[in-house]
């Protein structure tokens, strides 16, 4: 799952184009940044995956953390923001999701985990879109 820029993500490093509000770190540096909180998602997408019993997909949201964060800094503050609720959003029901699925047992696990694969893998990609970077399509 590795992410590609799409070539809009913001003017050139040092091109005097880029705005300092940009440059420094915000709220969502550290362990809360845009490439971690991908990564988490996409960790969480595995076991999901796991549970449903697909295929073990390729590796590619942790090295790709420099990428995404280089994107999220570059993209507007609107556009942060909408990501940011996003993001958040689709944390609240992913776990609500998992929570299900633990409390279900094996009976209708599969099912239920494939559902929710199919739509985390769908929220990945709005959000990958929403920093103008693209998802390398999966082998599944």
């Amino acid at each position: 799952m590795t992410y590609q820029s799409q070539g809009h993500a913001g003017p050139p490093a040092g091109s005097g184009a880029e705005s300092s509000s940009r440059s420094r770190p915000g709220p969502n540096s550290g362990p809360n940044d845009a490439g971690q909180r991908i990564a988490r998602l996409c960790h969480v997408l595995k076991l999901v995956e796991k549970i449903a019993g697909r295929p073990r997909a390729p590796q590619g949201a942790l090295d790709n953390q420099a990428r995404i964060n280089r994107a999220y800094a570059h993209a507007s503050p609107i556009v942060q923001r909408r990501f940011d609720a996003r993001i958040a959003e689709t944390a609240a029901w992913v776990a609500t999701g998992v929570e299900a699925l633990l409390v279900a047992g094996d009976a209708p696990a599969h099912a239920a985990a494939e559902q929710l694969a199919r739509e985390l893998d769908r929220a990945l990609d709005t959000l990958a879109h929403m920093l103008g970077i693209t998802r390398e399509p999966r082998s599944a």
